[in-house]
């Protein structure tokens, strides 16, 4: 993943100039599912407020938003971070993205484990295939097969459309994936395949009024503990 600053995207150029600008810093699956349309419909009951989009590992949101490099952080975890006020958010599913026919594709329920006799190309919900293992917690019977890495969503579905591997992605992504490039996405029944998404800020009362006003859309006009 490129550094916070190659991925900046200011959302409010059309705003008007000296208006009021919030920094906000989310990791691959909010920017994905769910940010846009909340930036879209805050942009248009405030549409003096620039909107500064930043993407980021999970990992590091809560750290961006504790040191002030941005107001407020969208981050998925098991538990809210320390250091920063945290508040649930959305939650969305992880699914194993597999051709359309594979055997998989009869099973009524699906855990990672069976899925083992399969190659895998990632890149997984953590940096690393080390670390992923780690979230998931219990052991697997044997490792996974990973032949290939990628960090990109679409470039990864490409990757399982040619036969090289399954991917995890989440399901809210996958889907956009599934009718194009012959894929079928089967959401995962693992425990750590149900993720909770929270809104985090350093200091409630310290941010901005344009600030303020965006983390009260986020957890309100029924977005909140939404799923995809």
């Amino acid at each position: 993943m490129a550094s916070i600053e190659e991925k900046s995207l200011s959302l409010g150029a059309c705003s008007a100039s000296g208006g009021p600008k919030m920094r906000l810093v989310a990791n691959s699956s909010a920017v994905q599912q769910f940010l846009p349309s909340e930036i879209s419909s805050f942009s248009r009951r405030a549409p003096e407020t620039r909107v500064d989009l930043m993407e980021a590992f999970s990992c590091d949101i809560p750290r961006l938003v504790a040191n002030g490099e941005a107001d407020i952080g969208v981050y998925h975890a098991a538990h809210p971070a320390s250091g920063v006020v945290s508040l649930p958010y959305r939650t969305d599913r992880v699914g194993l993205v597999v051709p359309v026919g594979h055997p998989l594709c009869m099973r009524e329920r699906l855990r990672l484990e069976d899925a083992l006799d399969y190659d895998f190309v990632g890149y997984f919900p953590r940096h690393s295939l080390e670390e992923f293992m780690q979230l998931i917690g219990a052991p697997l019977p044997r490792p996974l097969r990973v032949r290939a890495q990628v960090s990109n969503t679409e470039a990864r579905c490409d990757l399982v459309r040619e036969g090289l591997g399954l991917a995890i992605v989440p399901v809210g992504i996958a889907v956009h994936y599934e009718a194009r490039m012959g894929l079928i996405v089967l959401p995962l029944d693992d425990d750590w395949a149900h993720r909770q998404l929270w809104v985090c800020v350093a200091d409630r009362a310290a941010l901005s009024p344009a600030a303020q006003e965006f983390l009260a859309h986020l957890v309100s006009d029924g977005s909140l503990g939404k799923s995809a």
